[in-house]
């Protein structure tokens, strides 16, 4: 017993040194493991953009260095802007669909870090993304100015409330670009260019004036199932009911081409007769009206002369038109044309 108990004896004091290095190597490993484990867990929450329920975003709040603000707000099954009128759909879709897709390429590199973060600092959008109307964002990130190579775009996370490490390059897989357009400051931009979009069935009275040509003016007012067509002095005669109903049906999907409010010429078209009037009054109760005004000819216009070689005085292809009395816009006469028709074109001439 006492040979053996001295054998072990020798054999530990003989690999100890061998045993203090494995436990050693042992611990570096083990605290290597953690740190990058809890290296990683940090990095993934700093990269995790996207939104996996864009279908549960009920508003979406962005923010520039400049103290402007854009607030999209889903009510009712639509998008308002800052709380004041319709958004464009197109923009709104594209919005959320980025959202769902954006992913994180890399963190930006050290070398670069300090430059990218300075320009974040200098010019930057802040998105916040709230889920189920709930009163606190389920996301808040900001975006940035594109990298050199154009390709991608340089976004920083807030992650419960404090600011990432680092920044990192965010793509959307399969678009080539920078994503920072879609996050739109400019109000005008956002506003809907959809001016009519209702059903027959919809429509309480439709009226269509032309101040130059008063005979020419006409109204369309719902009775029952059935519409009544009347002239300018509210005089009604029998007219052909599918004719009328072809003709209601066509303010569906009618959209201006843009808005153009900071127009300087504006308040000087706005004094002028408008060649045209509309006013739309829904079975809701909603009214919306508009008015056409010529448009001079201007560098835009395609036609400078008309068959005969004279000079024409207004673009062939466009309107300016007012919005319910405050948004000024450009109409095209392609969108607008079908619905400019006359009380006699409602009876056809007689064979």
């Amino acid at each position: 017993m006492l040979v053996l108990g001295t054998l072990k004896l020798a054999l530990v004091k003989k690999f100890l040194p061998h045993i203090i290095i494995l436990l050693i190597l042992g611990g570096i490993a083990a605290f290597y493991f953690l740190w990058n484990e809890d290296e990683g867990t940090i990095n993934k929450r700093e990269s995790s953009f996207r939104i996996e329920k864009p279908e549960s975003v009920t508003k979406i709040i962005l923010h520039n260095e400049r103290k402007q603000t854009i607030t999209l707000e889903k009510k009712n099954g639509s998008w308002l802007v800052n709380g004041k009128f319709d958004a464009r759909e197109d923009l709104i879709k594209n919005l959320l669909t980025i959202l769902s897709r954006i992913e994180s390429q890399a963190p930006v590199s050290k070398a670069a870090h300090d430059n990218v973060l300075r320009e974040m600092l200098a010019k930057n959008i802040q998105v916040q993304v709230f889920e189920s109307n709930s009163s606190s964002p389920e996301k808040v990130f900001y975006v940035g100015g594109s990298t050199t190579d154009g390709k991608g775009t340089y976004m920083l996370l807030d992650v419960n409330g404090k600011i990432a490490s680092r920044p990192h390059v965010v793509r959307v897989p399969g678009l080539v670009g920078h994503l920072t357009p879609a996050f739109e400051m400019d109000e005008e931009t956002w506003h809907s260019r959809k001016i009519f979009d209702i059903k027959p069935e919809n429509i309480a009275e439709l009226t269509v004036r032309y101040p130059e040509a008063i005979a020419e003016s006409f109204s369309i007012v719902a009775k029952g199932d059935s519409f009544e067509l009347r002239n300018a002095n509210g005089e009604t005669k029998a007219v052909n009911q599918s004719l009328l109903y072809s003709y209601c049906a066509m303010y569906q999907g009618i959209y201006f081409e843009a808005y153009d409010n900071e127009n300087l010429e504006r308040q000087f078209i706005l004094k002028n007769t408008p060649y045209a009037e509309f006013s739309l009054k829904e079975k809701s109760g909603k009214q919306t009206d508009v008015k056409l005004f010529y448009m001079p000819v201007n560098k835009r216009s395609k036609r400078l002369v008309d068959e005969q070689g004279n000079e024409v005085k207004y673009d062939v292809d466009r309107f300016f038109a007012l919005a319910n009395g405050k948004d000024f816009a450009i109409a095209q006469v392609y969108v607008f044309g079908k619905l400019l028709r006359k009380y006699q074109d409602f009876f056809p001439p007689q064979k």
